[in-house]
């Protein structure tokens, strides 16, 4: 699952949690549609409204731009301010949820030495002096200053991820536990072993844009196969050459549909249902 939050992450006194872009629906700029390098592309986008302007008072135009490639997905996100006199300013999240075997089992890279706020212990500020991450209980942090990588281990089938993020300057760890997995009415009670939330993000401190101006930020996802080793326990499926012969057509179009998928997704969100889901607390 992925999914924005502006013009605020978390709790908001004039809307709904982590802010209305992930509630409100959004135009289909470009239909998915296979580029001549083979890579797949959609663009959607979203600007102030009457609803916007109701909880955040500021005109803007924010565009999300999708590329799939066989072993890739790219996010770009563009803001821009329109006004000729205001200057505003805004958090941004993207919502990674990575689906895994076992969290407990993961590892992530990328923050030792950085500070972070914990929301678990009232947002007390803690330095990470782990080489390495892992989640073992309900985790809530906003690290900051992170590197610009981060690589997640055991993610599906074995392999790891790479999360490579530019204009992104914090990164946040989430998984709600059995205590808090309850307490979310969209999240299964026994679902938060196979997941977590590697979510890159503007959200330490807001990005002030001026007048005429625009902010651009991306993350590339990058997943990868583990080397097999003698010693290795958990077996996984090496595909190699009876799944390289599949042609790079039939895999195209395997992830055309994906992509498709997402349209119909954006397509079926109603601008109606923002004050409804906008009441729900996810986290």
């Amino acid at each position: 699952m992925h999914v924005i939050s502006t013009a605020q992450f978390g709790t908001w006194t004039y809307g709904p949690p982590h802010g209305f872009a992930r509630i409100i629906r959004w135009n289909v700029e470009k239909t998915p549609e296979r580029l001549p390098s083979g890579d797949i592309e959609a663009i959607f986008s979203i600007m102030d409204n009457e609803f916007t302007r109701s909880l955040w008072n500021s005109q803007f135009r924010l565009t999300y731009r999708l590329i799939l490639r066989e072993k890739e997905l790219h996010f770009n996100i563009g803001v821009y301010n329109p006004s000729r006199e205001d200057p505003f300013s805004f958090n941004l999240l993207l919502h990674t949820y990575f689906k895994v075997p076992d969290v407990r089992r993961c590892q992530i890279t990328g923050l030792h030495g950085c500070t972070f706020l914990d929301k678990v212990t009232d947002n007390q500020i803690y330095q990470e002096g782990r080489d390495v991450v892992t989640v073992c209980e309900w985790t809530d942090r906003i690290y900051q200053n992170t590197q610009p990588e981060h690589i997640i281990t055991n993610v599906v089938s074995g392999r790891k991820m790479r999360v490579q993020k530019y204009n992104f300057p914090d990164t946040v760890v989430w998984n709600p536990w059995q205590e808090k997995a309850r307490d979310i009415p969209d999240f299964g009670d026994d679902e938060f072993p196979n997941m977590i939330c590697v979510e890159s993000g503007h959200v330490s401190s807001p990005v002030v844009l001026l007048p005429g101006t625009a902010f651009e930020a991306s993350q590339i996802l990058q997943q990868w196969k583990l080397r097999m080793r003698s010693s290795t326990i958990h077996r996984y499926v090496d595909r190699r050459e009876s799944t390289d012969q599949a042609s790079s057509v039939e895999k195209l179009d395997g992830l055309l549909e994906a992509l498709r998928n997402i349209y119909r997704i954006a397509c079926s969100w109603q601008a109606t249902k923002c004050d409804s889901l906008g009441a729900k607390q996810s986290r």
